[in-house]
């Protein structure tokens, strides 16, 4: 009589118990490795925004004159997250892809070492025409960031300068030269994708091939006795498991060849070479005369500065005037230490502005420029500016000098307006009354005025001057402009003209 089947309860239990530890285990630890992982890609962000940030700050104003709005831009906002994907995600992939293809390549071996070297054929293949074709998109890669710089450079000059665009009818060009730029961004773009587009259908082809290819070496092998039929479907399940991390392996190939250009672009401006000086130590105590002597200075190779020298004692309220591009405001440039000088040296209290340390030039000259320049917060984030010590009865009086304080009492909320990023748009007037207002605090020994009267009405102008020259009673004051008034009740006049003092 046959002995009756049983079920080993006690085995059953054993069994399911380890593969729900296993299941369990895997779940808890892929988790917590995708966790750390992504923690891992984020702190590696974020010292790499710190780092971009501080190397901006450290960046001489002639480096960042080299560089395109849109560039710094374009660098926080698509290449730092790509970066992220490379090391959060696709790289990864890409590692444990090529590991999972490893280990199912082993089991092949085991079972068949003859279908395994038949499949093998496809799948190095495979591997190399997708290297070779994301190598050929290299450069798609590099002109579609350029291409996307350049576009948020272009835009930005689109939105700064709109009135004046649509003052002048130039819409129609803007758009055209607009249309170029997208252009090209297009071509790259299509080139890049074109060719990237090719990888899944030949992953999927060679996948197929080579499924194919073994289906006829296993019929063979069966047909002659070198393999049974179990070992036949067990080898073909795993020709199966290939393909996925094999398709995986190839895509995560490509984007990581993209990410790698952005990181590429990031570490260029990491490694972009720095001003060589060693910061003098603080202590200098100006009395504020100044002296050119034998400056010379080119932008790009093109000299504009030649020989430049002069003087302004102590106190003595200057004007420095000549025609546009003749180069006044590029003397105010090299005597804030903007750009360094070919040759030649400017001294205050004769010592080199080189000698001086940063925070010691900063706290002796103020300068209001052409330009007036507003942050994102309130008004009187913008005049304070880093000057803890201020208390509201320097501000006042900063306020009243500079004209500012009429145009802050016919605001509500006065000093707490805020202004920038478009939530309160002030007219150039006022900015420069703020520019003026934020220097004044300062109490420096030297003003710089570049431009900084034109825009003005009559009434305003002469207030904001006559206060001015109250207040700067024992300072030197540097004004650029070509106004006959300034001129004429200036202490000193100094005319250049193309790069030299004119007689």
């Amino acid at each position: 009589m046959e002995d009756e089947g049983f079920i080993d309860l006690n085995f059953i239990t054993l069994t399911g118990t380890a593969v729900v530890f296993i299941i369990t285990f895997w779940y808890v630890a892929a988790t917590h490795a995708n966790r750390e992982l992504k923690l891992l890609a984020l702190g590696i962000n974020k010292s790499m925004r710190e780092d971009l940030d501080s190397k901006l700050m450290r960046l001489s104003v002639g480096s960042l004159d080299g560089m395109r709005s849109g560039d710094a831009a374009s660098k926080l906002a698509t290449d730092l997250p790509a970066v992220f994907d490379l090391f959060s995600r696709d790289f990864v992939s890409y590692f444990t892809g090529n590991v999972m293809m490893l280990i199912i390549l082993a089991a092949m071996v085991l079972v068949s070492p003859a279908l395994a070297l038949v499949y093998l054929v496809t799948v190095p293949a495979t591997l190399y025409a997708t290297r070779r074709i994301t190598k050929k998109t290299k450069e798609d890669f590099r002109r579609k960031k350029e291409s996307v710089d350049t576009m948020s450079s272009v835009m930005s000059d689109i939105i700064a300068n709109h009135r004046t665009i649509k003052a002048n009818n130039l819409e129609g060009a803007v758009m055209k030269a607009f249309e170029d730029y997208d252009s090209e961004f297009v071509r790259s773009t299509v080139g890049a994708e074109t060719r990237v587009g090719m990888i899944g259908p030949l992953v999927n082809v060679a996948v197929n091939l080579g499924y194919v290819a073994t289906v006829i070496a296993g019929a063979i092998l069966m047909f002659t006795g070198d393999l049974d039929i179990g070992m036949f479907l067990a080898f073909m399940v795993y020709v199966r498991l290939m393909d996925k991390p094999l398709a995986a392996s190839a895509a995560s190939y490509y984007l990581i060849e993209s990410e790698t250009m952005s990181l590429k672009r990031i570490l260029e401006v990491l490694n972009a070479p720095e001003p060589e000086w060693t910061e003098p130590e603080d202590g200098f105590e100006p009395e504020g005369s100044l002296e050119f002597d034998g400056v010379c200075f080119s932008y790009d190779g093109v000299e504009v500065l030649h020989s430049v020298s002069f003087s302004v004692a102590s106190g003595t309220v200057a004007v420095i005037t000549g025609p546009t591009g003749s180069g006044k405001s590029t003397l105010m440039n090299v005597l804030l230490r903007f750009y360094p000088l070919d040759s030649g040296c400017v001294r205050i209290d004769g010592k080199d502005v080189r000698e001086i340390s940063r925070r010691d030039l900063s706290r002796t000259v103020a300068a209001v420029l052409q330009d007036p320049w507003v942050f994102d917060g309130t008004i009187r984030d913008n005049i304070v500016y880093n000057r803890d010590w201020t208390t509201q009865e320097d501000l006042d009086r900063a306020l009243r000098i500079s004209g500012f304080d009429s145009y802050i009492n016919s605001l509500p909320k006065g000093l707490d307006t805020s202004i920038g990023n478009d939530i309160h748009v002030m007219p150039l007037d006022a900015r420069r009354m703020l520019a003026m207002s934020r220097a004044i605090l300062g109490n420096p020994k030297i003003l710089i005025l570049d431009e900084a009267f034109s825009g003005l009405d009559p009434i305003t102008e002469s207030a904001v001057y006559e206060g001015l020259m109250r207040i700067m009673k024992g300072r030197t004051v540097l004004i650029v402009s070509h106004e006959k008034c300034l001129i004429d009740s200036a202490d000193q006049v100094i005319r250049i003209e193309s790069g030299r003092i004119a007689a």
